[in-house]
């Protein structure tokens, strides 16, 4: 389902602040967010796949280690400027404290945030922009792929509600794909979470306080399907220079089928007015 205009989010926050520890010694030398896959950065990936999804302003998240390297790379491209950089100042923190540096830097009342080592096809982000959202929407894969399964962070949803979240669940029905919609307010209950845990509390951490509060504002939206790839092993990184052609393939294809579409819309419309 497609939520209605107002709710449409054009903000979008990269948490790119992650060691990458189980690439070393290759995250030694570069930082994971600057990793290539079929010779692109997966922060360009996604800074690119986000522009493309019509997004206007984009908010990256660094580390103290890597954000020399990560401000080179986005001077390089040509990012700085329409991308801004934050600094997560803090030291062997979680990935909810990296998102939780962005806070002043949000200006619209919903926007979506994702990791640097997830790729997606391009209709994953525009279904999560264009969702329905209270106070947080999880992008949740129900194909209960074995690779994603291991690995993921599982959910468990029943009438439309997400009941369970947790990487050691038993009882699942879909893991969650890396990519949330959020509204503003959703900092309150994020500084909350970094109070009980302390600054090593993971984004996985803060879900589970939300659904154990019985915070009925978090939702999913479904994302079955579509393509995607969590990148934290080697292999992981071997299998994404497939995976990322195949993204690549899905997009051109979607984006040929929209012109042909806009061309036929144009046909039809100078039919009628002449």
């Amino acid at each position: 389902m497609r939520g209605r205009g107002r709710d449409k989010a054009v903000e979008a926050i990269v948490l790119a602040a992650g060691e990458g520890k189980r690439l070393k010694p290759l995250t030694d030398k570069v930082p994971k967010p600057l990793i290539k896959v079929r010779g692109k950065c997966l922060l360009e990936i996604n800074i690119e796949k986000l522009f493309e999804a019509g997004f206007k302003r984009i908010v990256v998240v660094a580390n103290k280690k890597n954000k020399g390297k990560i401000k080179s790379f986005l001077r390089r491209k040509g990012f700085l400027g329409k991308v801004k950089l934050v600094i997560n100042r803090g030291v062997n923190t979680g990935n909810a404290f990296s998102l939780y540096s962005a806070r002043n830097h949000v200006k619209k009342e919903d926007f979506l945030f994702l990791v640097s080592d997830h790729l997606f096809e391009r209709e994953i982000l525009e279904k999560m922009r264009d969702s329905p959202c209270k106070l947080l929407t999880i992008s949740l894969d129900q194909s209960l792929n074995e690779k994603k399964i291991k690995e993921g962070l599982k959910v468990l949803v029943a009438n439309r509600e997400i009941r369970n979240i947790g990487k050691e669940i038993l009882e699942f029905n879909g893991v969650d794909a890396g990519i949330f919609k959020a509204k503003k307010e959703v900092f309150k209950h994020l500084e909350k979470s970094i109070s009980r845990h302390g600054f090593k509390t993971r984004i996985e951490d803060f879900l589970k306080d939300l659904i154990r509060e019985g915070n009925h504002g978090v939702s999913y939206c479904d994302i079955t399907g579509h393509i995607w790839i969590d990148i934290d092993t080697f292999d992981d990184l071997y299998r994404a220079n497939e995976i990322y052609k195949e993204i690549l393939e899905k997009d051109s294809e979607e984006q040929e089928g929209k012109r042909k579409v806009e061309a036929s819309a144009e046909v039809i419309t100078g039919e009628v007015n002449q």
